[in-house]
């Protein structure tokens, strides 16, 4: 998803480094909440993901666009270091 939009030609630099920086952002909350739901400590998991979805969609109507394949993507990629 990044090199989405890194490559898309219809952003500015600006743009893309605030996408850029939504998403590492983004992609950290979620490794967070996965390594709690591993651990057992559910602290109501699902609002705080989705707090922090539309938290970061109401950041940048840009990235707001990115958001499935962000939250897909690091979901991916947890499990495939899970099962590696």
């Amino acid at each position: 998803m990044n090199r989405a939009i890194w490559s898309d030609s219809g952003y500015s630099d600006k743009i893309k480094i605030e996408c850029l920086k939504w998403s590492n952002e983004l992609a950290h909350r979620i490794w967070n909440l996965i390594f709690e739901l591993r651990r057992g400590e559910d602290n109501n998991s699902e609002n705080e993901l989705a707090e922090n979805i539309n938290f970061y969609r109401q950041q940048s109507k840009d990235f707001a666009g990115h958001l499935g394949v962000t939250i897909k993507e690091t979901i991916s990629r947890y499990n495939h270091f899970e099962k590696s």
